[in-house]
């Protein structure tokens, strides 16, 4: 397992967060989701694209509850393939240069990254915040169109070596 992948006050956040959780101090109540997710395949990479919406509360890095139960796919597929490398990149539909914004998205790729680790994921982890609008996949202008831009992207590739 490769923990300098992780800051470490994310690691420390995990180790107390799964020490609360073994003691039972904090329950974290199953909820029932329906994986909501787009899975491209290409000829060498496998690419799972997450609206942020499903995973995150609202103007937050905080994983909603349900959001192990959506990363189910990506859990499984990375277990079966454990040489492959995984980048993770958030991105976000806010236009604005917002310094808030930035650490936001970088958070939220960091929390995905945590996920997968303390799911013993042993593939590489890659993660960074794309963040503010910079790569859209649709305009901003309309908020309901540009809800597409405010996503999650995991991608499994080959490290090349």
């Amino acid at each position: 397992m490769r923990l300098y992948a992780l800051r470490p006050n994310v690691l420390m956040s995990l180790i107390g967060l799964c020490g609360l959780t073994a003691c039972q101090l904090i329950h974290q109540p199953e909820v029932k989701v329906t994986p909501t997710y787009e899975q491209h395949a290409y000829f060498n990479r496998m690419l799972f694209v997450y609206p942020k919406q499903q995973l995150f509360h609202t103007v937050s890095a905080q994983m909603k509850p349900g959001a192990g139960q959506q990363l189910a796919p990506v859990v499984a597929y990375a277990r079966s393939r454990p040489d492959l490398v995984i980048q993770i990149r958030a991105f976000d539909n806010d236009a604005a240069q917002s310094t808030v914004s930035s650490e936001r998205v970088d958070f939220e790729a960091e929390a995905v990254a945590a996920y997968l680790w303390t799911q013993r994921v042993s593939n590489t982890l890659r993660y960074s915040g794309v963040g503010r609008g910079q790569h859209p996949v649709s305009t901003n202008r309309v908020a309901s169109i540009g809800a597409a831009n405010s996503r999650i992207e995991i991608e499994f590739l080959y490290d090349g070596k």
